[in-house]
Formats: C-alpha cells, sequence, structure tokens
C-alpha cells in the first residue's frame, strides 16, 4: 500500500547551527543569515524561523556552541532549554503540476528530523498518496486519506514494525496549493520518533 509517488533529490545542505538539524542550502525552511563582518562566503541556512531569529540575536555564542562541540544552552529550534514536540503541528505545502496540465498536486512538508517527505496526489484518482519518513511520521494525501492512513497503520501494527516509536497521534490537515487547489492531509506521529 505505502507508494513512494515521487523524490525530491536533495543538493547542497548545510546544518543549522542552533539546533543542528541538516537543511537544504537551496531551500532553505526558514531561510539564511550572513552576520555583518563574517568571512566572504560565509552563510548560515536554518530549518525554521525560530533558529535563524534566535541566531540573528547572538551568533557568536551558537558559533561558539559549534566549535566546542555542543549547544547545551541552546536547544529545540532556537527556543532556549525547551525540546520540540514530537507531535506538534505539521504545516503541510501543495505545489501544482509545474506543466499546468493539473495532472497532480505534491503535497510535503519539512519534517523536524531533517527530511522532506513528500507525496504526488494525482488528479481524480480515488487513491490517496502517501510517505513515510525514517523517523517513523507518515503522511497521506488525497481523497479518503484518513481512512486510508487508518488502514496502513492497522497493518503495520499487526507486524509491530513500529513498536520502537508507538503509540502514535494521528491528526488532519489541509494544503492548498497555488492555484488554489484543496488536498485533505491526514498524518500520524510517533510519541517516540526514531530521530
Amino acid at each position: 500500500m505505502l507508494k513512494r509517488m515521487f523524490g525530491r533529490g536533495r543538493g547542497a545542505t548545510a546544518i543549522d547551527p542552533v539546533c543542528g538539524m541538516r537543511v537544504d542550502k537551496d531551500n532553505p525552511p526558514g531561510g539564511s543569515f550572513k552576520p555583518s563582518g563574517e568571512k566572504p562566503g560565509i552563510t548560515y541556512y536554518f530549518c525554521g524561523d525560530g533558529c535563524r531569529r534566535a541566531f540573528e540575536k547572538d551568533p557568536v555564542s551558537f558559533l561558539e556552541a559549534a566549535k566546542s562541540g555542543g549547544s547545551d544552552s541552546h536547544t529545540g529550534h532556537g527556543e532556549s532549554g525547551s525540546e520540540l514536540s514530537p507531535t506538534a503541528p505539521i504545516s503541510f505545502t501543495a505545489t501544482d503540476d509545474p506543466s499546468g496540465e493539473g495532472k497532480f498536486v505534491d503535497v510535503a512538508y519539512v519534517c523536524v528530523c531533517g527530511c522532506t517527505p513528500g507525496a504526488r496526489v494525482i488528479t481524480d484518482s480515488s487513491e490517496a498518496a502517501s510517505e513515510h519518513c525514517c523517523c517513523g511520521r507518515v503522511h497521506f494525501a488525497g481523497d479518503d486519506a484518513q481512512a486510508q492512513i487508518r488502514e496502513y497503520m492497522a497493518e503495520r501494527a499487526k507486524t509491530d514494525m513500529d513498536a520502537d516509536v508507538a503509540p502514535y497521534v494521528y491528526a488532519d490537515a489541509e494544503a492548498v496549493s497555488e492555484s488554489g487547489k484543496s488536498v485533505a492531509v491526514a498524518y500520524a506521529q510517533p510519541e517516540r520518533p526514531r530521530k
């Protein structure tokens, strides 16, 4: 039932200096920042706005922590001293078929583990597209996504494939493309993700 409908190739990556997450340099979710006075060509990339804002306020402390091999005072994506909940809501994006023919919509998100899981939803198909991230998070997008994710997760539960990360928390979302195409999303997040 699980289908990898499309793969997103990654280009060069960088390490977010705040949380240590690997970030795609071509499309960093939190943008980039070049501190004044830095060597030419040094740019830092971020997993989210919280990390970028924290770095902008005090880049020296994050860079010193990275050099010493730790970041004891800076954890949790720019939220000093706190951990991001493994079941925090996920924000999904929808991208229209670039050919303009409207044959599909790609639905993706930036996972807290650093991956960018995506699923290609075929227009007028009754089967939801899905992706299962390496950390254990799963999402289905398209018609009947909620029923299909529940069926998929029930099949996996019979084999104890996810015993190391379960139990799962289920949620629904919606992704809307630039053209206004709305795609229903159902997702499940483990309480103890692999990353």
